[in-house]
Formats: C-alpha cells, sequence, structure tokens
C-alpha cells in the first residue's frame, strides 16, 4: 500500500485483494469527515436536523415495524417522544 500527492489530489495504492465493500466504508468516512470539517452548523443546529430526520423516518416507518409485531418499540419510542417534548 501506499499513497502520493500530485498536484491537488492523493492517489492511493491499494492491493485488489483488500475487500471493495471495506474500501467503499473507508471512502465515505472520508467524504463524511470532509464535508463537516467544513461546516459552519452550530452542534444545536446538527442536533435539530438529526431530530427533524429521526421524526420523519419514525412517521414514514412506524407502520412497517407494526405490521412485524414490534409493538413494544413503537410504544418505547412514543413514550420517549412524549417525555422529550416537554
Amino acid at each position: 500500500m501506499s499513497i502520493e500527492r500530485i498536484n491537488n489530489e492523493f492517489l492511493i495504492k491499494i492491493p485488489a485483494s483488500v475487500d471493495m465493500g471495506i474500501l467503499q466504508q473507508f471512502l465515505d468516512y472520508v467524504r463524511v469527515k470532509t464535508i463537516a470539517s467544513q461546516s459552519t452548523a452550530s452542534d444545536d443546529d446538527i442536533l435539530q436536523i438529526a431530530d427533524d430526520i429521526n421524526k420523519n423516518w419514525w412517521v414514514e416507518n412506524k407502520h412497517h415495524l407494526v405490521e412485524k409485531g414490534f409493538t413494544n418499540v413503537v410504544n418505547t419510542y412514543e413514550l420517549e417522544q412524549l417525555f422529550h417534548s416537554r
């Protein structure tokens, strides 16, 4: 394995025997870290966005959990939301 800097880019050489899934996870991680390092969002902004995403996911997917019999998960989440909304 090796890494070189060529102009404004890095060239990383990795043996073909390395699992492609692991490489994709690594690239995804680097992409997220790069984007996060350029963000001007505050911690509160990020927490609000995460909360909005979680609420939207829950609204869109709750019925799938109920259909599969995960009623305890549904009730637990609803109780948690009630306590956090006070």
